[in-house]
């Protein structure tokens, strides 16, 4: 017969510690697992706090913004399948957002050119130019974003030595007018169909060979001292025909009759004079 009391085995009136020693060892274990529990509380938290990390950043990686005067080329995979106009955006992790600038820009350069005459000047051009909203797409699957780089700064010299080659070195400053709208229309022609539009060309700074700057000067000085002489002469010959048609009309008896009548005060003569000389009589008419 066997009694367990408190961990004890009494066999025949002997005490054995055989079932008190299995029981320090269950407690032990029951001890140990409640440690290991416990420890592993802390990394249970860090990995509930790194998955919520991953979970933000994954929202926010689907959340994009284009700006105003943006618009954005979506790439699924590398392939263009839309474009996102103005506010956010929800999108796929596997798609992006190319941002495409839509407000005007400037382009400010400093260009040695050849004049009609291949006299060498040089200019400071600035080009005002824009992308076409409705060709967005087909740019920027052509340039992939870098369309003022490729295709603007690819150009736009050869632009500025053709319009710099519609005139000759002492017109180059008179007709500046000519030369910007020339060298306009020469970049509206490379660019015709590309998606960008130039929407004004400036030049200043313009730099000429030295002395012609001179020449230029006398010239205009001898225009205008030309036009001078002819609005004079043009004046001599107004002068003369007038004067030509006052002499023919004094030779006119109505002439003098004319001249009387601006002179009336509108009053007829209180008096009648019949006579000659001293023997005038003078008759009352009132």
């Amino acid at each position: 017969m066997h009694v367990f009391k408190h961990g004890l085995n009494i066999r025949g009136g002997e005490m054995s510690f055989f079932s008190k020693k299995a029981e320090d060892e269950l407690v032990e274990e029951q001890v140990g697992k409640r440690i290991d529990m416990t420890l592993l509380r802390p990394g249970r938290t860090v990995f509930v706090v790194f998955a919520v990390i991953i979970g933000i950043a994954l929202a926010l990686s689907c959340l994009t913004v284009v700006a105003t005067s943006e618009v954005a080329v979506v790439t699924t995979f590398g392939r263009v399948t839309g474009t996102a106009e103005t506010g956010f955006h929800f999108k796929a992790p596997w798609q992006q957002y190319h941002r495409i600038d839509l407000s005007v820009q400037k382009d400010t350069g400093e260009y040695a050119t050849a004049t009609k005459d291949s006299q060498a000047v040089s200019q400071e051009v600035t080009i005002r130019w824009e992308v076409d909203p409705d060709s967005v797409t087909t740019l920027y699957e052509r340039y992939l974003g870098n369309h003022k780089e490729r295709l603007l700064d690819a150009i736009k010299g050869d632009a500025i030595k053709e319009g710099s080659a519609t005139l000759g070195l002492t017109e180059y400053i008179p007709k500046r007018e000519q030369l910007r709208t020339a060298m306009k229309g020469a970049l509206d022609q490379q660019l015709a169909g590309q998606g960008i539009r130039v929407l004004d060309v400036s030049v200043a700074n313009v730099v000429l060979p030295e002395g012609f700057e001179k020449a230029i000067a006398d010239r205009q000085v001898a225009e205008e001292k030309k036009k001078t002489a002819t609005i004079n002469q043009e004046t001599a010959q107004i002068d003369a025909e007038t004067n030509r048609i006052l002499a023919e009309s004094y030779e006119r008896p109505e002439f003098f009759k004319i001249e009387w009548l601006k002179k009336w005060d509108g009053k007829l003569p209180s008096t009648l004079v019949v006579g000659e000389d001293s023997g005038d009589t003078v008759i009352p008419l009132r």
